[in-house]
């Protein structure tokens, strides 16, 4: 496998798995509103760390 579509799955993986996590966040937590909330805002501090030239 080349490494474009090693990334690909690996990508994809994340993806899935941040999906699954803001759905279980959002059913089965007792403050659902606040736990998505903060796992959004934990992403967007992510992305900005990961995209800082």
């Amino acid at each position: 496998m080349s490494i474009d579509s090693l990334r690909l799955v690996f990508v994809s993986g994340v993806i899935t798995i941040i999906i699954f996590s803001l759905l279980y966040l959002a059913l089965w937590t007792e403050n659902s509103l606040d736990s998505v909330t903060n796992f959004g805002w934990m992403l967007t501090e992510l992305a900005k760390r990961l995209l800082k030239p």
